[in-house]
């Protein structure tokens, strides 16, 4: 039976990758946190790419955010998280795999959330805020914005953008790549490039896209 059943009450807790066993993995009910407003149309791809993202290793949450802040859609209301303790709070009410979590037990969490790994000089991200006080956890988050495809869904990475012009209407494109940073206890430890896959191999996508920033 799926742990995570009582999260998706419109399907059979025994019914395995939504019955589409060619498209998903699901080894151990992993979970995934999807805090966009779906109620906004702009969202409706980056809701798209977010479950078409498969990973059984980790805790991913996709949410709108910035260098200093996450913004989270809970119970029908935006929820901003600027603090470590405000994240523990989101994730003791809203995830099942942090409450069952043991003491010892190493977890990653992956923030598909704009910005939220740029460090600023001095000025630490809300990544690295984030993961000082998370025992035996790494947090990993994009330097610059999570970028989705909005002809297939799917999320290219960590890039920087601009605004052109194509046959009359503006869209927006990748420059340059940034990068997914690791954190933990509030350190940079680590640095991957903005094409790199979370903790699978990385999926690069190549051509002239238009594009939607998770920002």
């Amino acid at each position: 039976m799926d742990p995570l059943a009582e999260r998706h009450y419109n399907e059979s807790p025994y019914v395995y990758c939504s019955d589409n066993p060619v498209k998903y993995i699901d080894p151990d009910g992993k979970e995934k946190l999807i805090s966009l407003n779906p109620n906004i149309k702009s969202n409706s791809h980056l809701i798209n790419a977010a479950n078409k993202y498969t990973d059984d290793k980790a805790i991913h949450i996709w949410a709108h955010g910035d260098s200093k802040s996450m913004l989270v859609y809970v119970n029908g209301k935006d929820v901003e998280i600027k603090s470590s303790k405000d994240f523990q709070s989101f994730l003791s009410n809203n995830s099942k795999t942090w409450q069952n979590k043991g003491e010892n037990e190493h977890t990653t969490i992956i923030l598909h959330s704009c910005e939220t790994g740029k460090e600023n000089g001095k000025e630490p991200s809300i990544a690295s805020e984030i993961s000082k006080d998370l025992k035996n956890t790494t947090v990993i988050a994009p330097s610059d914005k999570d970028v989705v495809n909005n002809e297939n869904d799917t999320e290219m990475g960590s890039y920087s953008t601009k605004t052109v012009e194509d046959n009359g209407k503006t869209k927006e494109v990748t420059e340059d790549k940034g990068n997914w940073n690791e954190f933990s206890n509030g350190e940079n430890t680590e640095s991957h490039p903005g094409d790199w896959h979370p903790l699978n191999k990385p999926e690069i996508l190549t051509g002239s896209f238009s594009l939607i920033p998770n920002k």
